[in-house]
């Protein structure tokens, strides 16, 4: 094998491996993201359904039961 072959080889290698931790680092850096809309989407219902209860618009039976725990200790 010449020295241009071994030089070729490594250089592929090379490419490989820079290519893999490439996406290892995509790939964590999606997930971070992932997690992170993920949490703002839970903050966001939260808002929600807290700008529901105090304007006295409840979507389900559990924020109904809410108004009523609130209407209660302030009555």
């Amino acid at each position: 094998m010449s020295t241009m072959q071994l030089i070729q080889m490594f250089l592929a290698v090379l490419l490989i491996v820079s290519v893999m931790i490439g996406v290892y680092l995509l790939n964590k850096h999606l997930k971070n993201l992932t997690q992170k809309q993920q949490q703002i989407n839970q903050t966001l219902e939260d808002i929600a359904r807290s700008q529901r209860i105090l304007a006295n618009n409840p979507k389900d039976f559990e924020e109904t039961k809410r108004i009523s725990q609130i209407k209660d200790k302030f009555s």
